[in-house]
């Protein structure tokens, strides 16, 4: 089937896939192309002013290859379908352990707040996230230097509605069907439990998301909250508290490539809520069911920290690591997601092999320029005072300290022995 009469085909899968009235179809729309493009529900409404009742998918293919309007809106957008599950999601009963709610004002008196404050929060006319003004939007927006030379997008959350994600977090959002694969901000599956799974490896292949949070939209969101058992009015008010849109006029004083602002502007999830590392989650299962697939077909090990995907095994991954990689990156794309391939790389016993900031060659251990960092800067402590030590943007320096010796603990007890003696000898009554 040519290209053309392929995607005029699927769409008109995707608009015959449910209710035939422009929300539902634009919601299906938004689900399958992955971007909440704002052609999309003029779109709905134009059709279904022209077919009062659901057409044939024939008929419904000929006034989409007809239509003029669609026409400018491919060449301007090139939309592209992206989740081929045309089905919406099917109403479940009710998780046993999440808050029994049925409506958007039982979620507001949940929250403790009134049904205006609850609409205000969620924002669902986007006129908060679209505003100039700094004090009306419900996120403080910044960007962060990468190490490798790009830019983070950082949306802090204002208190109140943090504290609201954060009980949604709590209280919904750990109840979520996760992957087994799923490590980081999940009980009992932290970095270190996530590390020694690939400890003593011959190999270990490491790969990395490009801006994760960003290319999780609306649609993943809704099926989270649909997966918990809730209904639809209140999945939309669940999404728009756990997502943000950044408006324009934002994103042109930000240092941001083309296409993390083409992202920012669609609902995503903002890098700085609470709620949004378990949402991540639900979202990247796909890829996490189909890698856990692929690792036992190449008779290795998967998992994945956040937006760090890793694969160990024997020396064969080393032969076939850019094939790995080829794989890995079409299986990302095709579940919506981006490969950052600079980040790739193929770590042999013989070198050292590092999985979340820990060395995994033989034990668990802090890596040796990590610990003489830390050692140094104690010294220094020791010497010079702690305040010639101390930086500005940490609240309390010396439980800072403490906990990064904790951490080497963890690792390393003899280590963090001599770590903490040097700490006992700082004096902190200067």
């Amino acid at each position: 089937m040519p290209r053309r009469r392929y995607f005029f085909s699927s769409f008109a899968d995707v608009c015959l896939a449910g209710d035939w009235q422009p929300a539902a179809l634009s919601e299906r729309i938004v689900v399958a192309l992955g971007d909440e493009a704002p052609w999309i529900k003029p779109f709905a409404q134009r059709v279904r002013r022209h077919f009062s009742v659901a057409p044939t998918h024939a008929e419904l293919v000929e006034f989409l290859g007809n239509d003029m309007r669609l026409a400018r809106i491919r060449q301007q957008f090139q939309p592209r379908i992206r989740h081929f599950s045309l089905t919406p999601p099917a109403q479940l009963p009710l998780h046993p352990a999440v808050p029994q709610l049925s409506s958007p004002g039982e979620l507001a008196q949940w929250l403790g707040v009134s049904i205006a404050d609850l609409d205000w929060f969620a924002d669902r006319s986007n006129y908060a996230s679209a505003s100039a003004l700094e004090k009306i939007r419900h996120y403080h927006i910044a960007t962060l230097a990468k190490r490798d030379g790009g830019v983070r997008l950082i949306e802090a959350p204002k208190p109140t509605l943090k504290d609201i994600q954060r009980r949604i977090h709590d209280d919904m959002l750990q109840h979520l069907p996760l992957h087994p694969a799923a490590f980081g901000f999940v009980a009992e599956r932290g970095a270190l439990q996530h590390a020694a799974l690939h400890v003593g490896q011959p190999m270990v292949l490491r790969f990395d998301l490009s801006d994760c949070f960003l290319h999780v939209h609306g649609g993943h969101v809704y099926r989270a909250f649909r997966a918990l058992g809730y209904g639809e009015a209140l999945c939309r008010d669940l999404l728009g508290l756990c997502t943000h849109r950044v408006p324009r006029t934002v994103l042109q004083r930000l240092e941001l490539s083309a296409r993390q602002q083409e992202l920012a502007q669609q609902n995503h999830l903002p890098q700085g809520a609470p709620s949004s590392p378990l949402l991540s989650h639900f979202a990247l299962a796909g890829i996490d069911r189909r890698l856990a697939g692929y690792a036992r077909k190449l008779n290795a090990h998967y998992s994945r920290y956040a937006d760090d995907l890793v694969l160990s095994g024997g020396m064969h991954l080393q032969r076939q690591f850019r094939q790995i990689e080829q794989r890995v990156g079409a299986i990302v794309r095709e579940e919506g997601f981006c490969l950052n391939h600079r980040k790739s790389r193929c770590m042999a016993a013989s070198q050292r092999q590092q999985v979340t900031g820990i060395c995994v060659n033989q034990q668990l251990n802090l890596p040796r320029r990590e610990f003489d960092r830390l050692k140094a800067e104690l010294h220094n402590n020791v010497q010079q005072g702690w305040r010639s030590q101390h930086h500005a943007e940490v609240t309390d320096y010396r439980a800072h300290l403490r906990g990064r010796i904790e951490w080497c603990r963890q690792l390393n007890p003899a280590r963090a022995e001599k770590l903490q003696r040097l700490f006992e000898r700082i004096d902190w009554s200067q």
